[in-house]
């Protein structure tokens, strides 16, 4: 018998590929299916309005700007507004991977955010192949794979947050790799583990040099997962195995927070906290505070909680939603103390274990930190269900992986199933209806107080030459000047930081940008412009005050300033 020459052993390899994953066509249509719905939100979503996606993208500038690709930790600022500090105090891996793709493909954070968006989406998306080869090891059924990740387009947040500028998702394809890892070594022995091993070190890196909260959650699936199972451990044969990889993630992740107290003296570095330390005047109790902390994650699980904080949801199908979420997880507690219900034989019953009391113990410390800081600075802070978007759709597999065939089980599907396509049908198709909505309630309302002579104070700006802009509504009615339009800084491509409205020399009012205007990105030929427009009322304003009185200004990144043209008034622009 001869041999097979090297490009057949490449097709046999490639054939036995095929061949072991062609059961799983179902489920992975289903990832492109969801990867299709984030794209929705790649693409209409407006700049800025993902949670934290400016500061996201302000330490992704200082990434390519800077020869190590790092954030600026000192002084790092956010994009358009060089006078607040930038916030965040995550490790820097997703913002030096971006900022290495910023720096080969030669992208701006802000005007090529469309860009940034579609690679954070391909993170959750190879996180998602992930989770379908994960359920492959806990012997799931293509056709139950494939239902657990349709009911992640049930929840409005997943795909939106795969949709945006955010470290979550670079730590979603982190827990899924760990995961999988795991769930690969147990089921191969020594011997034939192959990479798995090193898939799941590669994996909690990853985790441990992008966010602390997921951080904890694997200590935390390590560690129960070590003491469920103790009595089978081989301390010396354990050690032999694992060293090698133990010391990969030792050399990575200690290497770096050891620099990295080393040279700041902390070991999560920020420009700017956040919240300032301050006395707490009559603070509420840690049983008040921990129906506060129930009540708003489960008032927020249905929401696109971000800046723009959008409820897609019909009223009359938002019980379905909560009710597909919790039906999986009721079934696996159902099942997996119910002798007759599991199925015994299932060699992965501690990996969920591990995996439910590991989440639990994460919402736990979430909970007894958030009250802690609360006592230190006084804001109910951190209540975002998102947190926990990298157990998505993990969380539901136990039930499918432990449940022993059934009615029962058919039962639980049947209406997991039909809730899923309820909430997905109750939500998805409103969303940028609801979107637009929320915009247009979003316009400003300022107030204008008239000062006395003796408090005005007199500031020196500089001026420059009229600004690439227009006045869409420049109207004043009834004491209210109502204003409309949009600003971009043409000749540095970039956004401008807010708008004036000045009197004689005298300032009145102040707005940032804060409207999307697709049309202008359009007209110039770039997505910077995008961020342009603005929309706001000054109220009380004197009753002898005529329209062309008053003049609006752009404030540019540099601080100068430049009147926008008004059409209504083209003597006031000269």
């Amino acid at each position: 018998m001869t041999a097979p020459t090297a490009p057949q052993a490449h097709r046999s390899f490639f054939a036995r590929a095929l061949h072991e994953t062609s059961h799983l066509r179902l489920a992975l249509l289903m990832v492109l299916f969801l990867g299709l719905q984030a794209l929705t939100s790649v693409l209409n979503v407006p700049l800025g309005s993902p949670p934290d996606e400016l500061a996201h993208l302000s330490y992704i500038g200082n990434a390519i700007q800077s020869p190590v690709s790092l954030p600026d930790y000192s002084n790092g600022t956010i994009i358009g507004d060089t006078k607040t500090s930038n916030y965040l105090a995550h490790p820097p891996l997703y913002y030096s991977v971006m900022g290495v793709v910023g720096k080969v493909l030669h992208l701006s954070p802000y005007r090529d955010y469309v860009t940034f968006r579609l690679v954070s989406l391909m993170m959750v998306m190879a996180g998602l192949v992930f989770v379908v080869l994960t359920a492959n090891e806990l012997r799931l059924k293509p056709e139950a794979i494939a239902l657990a990740l349709f009911a992640c387009a049930g929840v409005p947040m997943f795909g939106y947050l795969a949709g945006s500028v955010s470290n979550d998702n670079l730590l979603y394809l982190g827990v899924s790799m760990c995961l999988y890892g795991v769930a690969k070594t147990q089921n191969q022995s020594a011997k034939s583990m192959g990479l798995a091993p090193w898939i799941a070190v590669v994996g909690l890196i990853i985790v441990c040099l992008t966010k602390a909260t997921a951080a904890a959650f694997m200590v935390f699936f390590f560690g129960w997962w070590g003491l469920l199972h103790i009595r089978q451990l081989k301390p010396f044969d354990l050690l032999r195995q694992w060293w090698p990889k133990a010391f990969v993630v030792l050399l990575f992740v200690g290497g770096y927070y050891l620099i990295t107290r080393l040279n700041t003296g902390k070991i999560f570095p920020v420009p700017k906290l956040l919240y300032v330390p301050t006395e707490v005047i009559d603070p509420i109790g840690f049983l008040p505070y921990l129906d506060v902390y129930v009540s708003t994650m489960l008032e927020r699980l249905p929401l696109v909680f971000s800046h723009l904080a959008i409820d897609p949801f019909l009223p009359a199908l938002k019980p379905a939603f909560f009710a597909f979420v919790a039906l999986p997880i009721v079934g696996w507690l159902i099942t997996r103390f119910s002798a007759t219900l599991i199925e015994s034989k299932s060699p992965h019953i501690r990996w969920l274990d591990a995996m439910f009391l590991a989440a639990l113990t994460t919402v736990v410390l979430h909970i007894a930190f958030g009250y802690k800081y609360y006592l230190v600075n006084g804001h109910l802070g951190g209540l975002q269900p998102r947190y926990y978007a990298y157990l998505l759709p993990i969380l539901w597999l136990p039930f499918f992986a432990l449940s022993r065939a059934g009615w029962l089980r058919s039962l639980f599907v049947l209406t997991f199933a039909l809730l899923a396509l309820g909430a997905f049908w109750g939500s998805s198709p409103f969303y940028f209806g609801k979107q637009g909505e929320t915009i247009e309630a979003k316009r400003q309302t300022k107030t204008y107080t008239p000062s006395e002579a003796n408090q005005t104070a007199f500031i020196e700006v500089s001026m420059e030459g009229p600004a690439t802009g227009l006045l869409d509504q420049f109207e004043l009615r009834n004491g209210n000047l109502s204003v409309r339009g949009w600003a971009f800084d043409l000749a540095h491509k970039l956004p401008v930081a807010r708008v004036w409205v000045v009197s004689q020399k005298k300032f009145v009012a102040s707005s940032k940008i804060h409207i999307q205007r697709a049309d202008v990105a359009q007209a110039f030929g770039n997505q910077a412009a995008s961020l342009s427009g603005f929309h706001f009322v000054v109220t009380r304003l004197p009753a002898s005050a005529q329209a062309c009185d008053f003049e609006v200004q752009a404030e540019y990144a540099n601080g100068t300033l430049a009147r926008i043209p008004n059409p209504a008034c083209p003597a006031a622009g000269q």
